[in-house]
C-alpha cells in the first residue's frame, strides 16, 4: 500500500495524471530499502561493475528493478504469456466443458511445467508461474474426475 501511495504521490508532484513504471522505478527503492537486504557476499557483489552497489542500496534495488524490467522485456510477457493464457480460460468457468476437452488443457498445462522445466534455475517469477500451473491442473484433474464419475 505504501509503494501504490508514494507512487501516486510523485505522479501528482510530476503533474501526471496517472503513475508511470518511472514513478515506481523511483520510490520502489525507497518502500524496499529496510525489506530487502543484499547478500555481500554474492558474486554479483564481486563483479568490478557492481562493487559500488555494495554501500549504495538505493541504486542496487533500482538495478534489481531495471534488470526485472528488461527480463520482462525480453520474454515479452506483455505480448505472449502463456500462462496467464491458460489461467484465463479456466477463469472462464467450466460449465459446459466435456472431457476431451479437460484432457487437451491438462496436455497443455503439463507442457508447459515441461517449457519452464527445462530451464534449469526457477528463479521467483517462473516459481510463481509454476504454483499456478499446479493450482490450474489439480482444479482440472479434480473436474475430469467428477465428469467421469458423474
Amino acid at each position: 500500500m505504501t509503494l501504490i501511495s508514494f507512487a501516486k504521490a510523485m505522479a501528482w508532484f510530476r503533474g501526471a495524471g496517472e503513475v508511470s513504471l518511472d514513478d515506481l522505478r523511483q520510490v520502489l527503492p525507497f518502500v524496499l530499502n529496510d525489506k530487502l537486504k543484499p547478500d555481500l557476499e554474492s558474486p554479483f557483489f564481486q563483479a568490478s561493475a557492481n562493487t559500488g552497489f555494495r554501500s549504495d542500496r538505493i541504486g542496487w534495488l533500482r538495478h534489481l528493478f531495471d534488470a526485472s524490467c528488461k527480463e520482462y522485456d525480453r520474454l515479452e510477457l506483455d505480448k505472449k504469456d502463456p500462462v496467464a493464457d491458460l489461467a484465463n480460460v479456466l477463469r472462464a468457468g467450466l460449465d459446459g466443458v466435456e472431457e476431451p476437452e479437460v484432457r487437451k488443457r491438462l496436455t497443455q498445462i503439463e507442457r508447459q511445467i515441461t517449457e519452464i522445466s527445462k530451464g534449469g534455475k526457477i528463479y521467483g517469477p517462473l516459481h510463481d508461474d509454476l504454483l499456478l500451473l499446479k493450482s490450474l491442473h489439480q482444479r482440472y484433474t479434480n473436474y475430469l474426475h467428477w465428469l467421469v464419475r458423474g
